[in-house]
């Protein structure tokens, strides 16, 4: 697929922390939206970086645009998951016990 007409180049904002307030790492494409089933492929990442660190910068990378197939079984898997979450979140509320049964005291 490299090459081909739903490959794009681009640069990408990447921002990397590992301190204690945050552990995050964010690759933001610039000037294109991204659209369900597209993948981002960022070229030239650090692979580590120290505790207590920030790293921000631009790296190359490529956007695979998904086929209209690709982008519609997205959609709807991601509708699935919702569906799925939201039920079993309220599935998932608590439940009385039943009271223990009482024992008669020995005579």
């Amino acid at each position: 697929m490299i090459g081909s007409i739903r490959d794009i180049e681009l640069l990408c904002s990447i921002d990397i922390e590992q301190t204690p307030e945050s552990l995050h790492a964010h690759a933001i494409p610039e000037d294109v939206e991204i659209r369900p089933g597209d993948v981002v492929i960022v070229h030239d990442m650090p692979t580590a970086i120290g505790f207590g660190t920030r790293l921000t910068c631009a790296r190359r990378a490529t956007l695979r645009r998904a086929g209209p197939i690709e982008r519609w079984w997205v959609e709807f898997r991601s509708i699935l998951e919702i569906t799925s979450f939201t039920r079993s979140a309220s599935c998932r509320s608590p439940r009385p016990k039943p009271p223990s049964p009482r024992r008669e005291p020995e005579p």
